[in-house]
């Protein structure tokens, strides 16, 4: 099957869009985000995980490539949150359920 998000016609329809690990698939991230921000509604969110965040803090590089990215996309707000890390302690947490 194939699929490609430039079918998809839901402006202002989604409250959240979640992907997990998927985004780095993507060759045309600009494009996407921009689709992201035409698909939310008023005040929706956009969460993303990615496995390949290293715990450490970004380069310098990286910090301004991401920076310039952000900005051509004209995105209001954008808040990055460790949530693998949040699933991490949590399944350590109750892990002897899964044992």
């Amino acid at each position: 099957m194939l699929f490609s998000f430039s079918h998809v016609n839901t402006d202002n329809s989604f409250d959240v869009i979640y992907s997990r690990d998927t985004i780095l698939h993507i060759q045309d991230k600009p494009a996407l985000f921009r689709s992201f921000y035409k698909w939310l509604k008023p005040g929706g969110k956009v969460v993303i995980s990615d496995y390949c965040k290293s715990a450490g803090a970004p380069s310098i590089e990286f910090s301004k490539c991401l920076g310039t990215l952000v900005s051509r996309m004209s995105l209001p707000k954008i808040a990055l949150i460790s949530f693998l890390q949040k699933e991490l302690d949590v399944v350590e947490k109750d892990k002897d359920q899964f044992i």
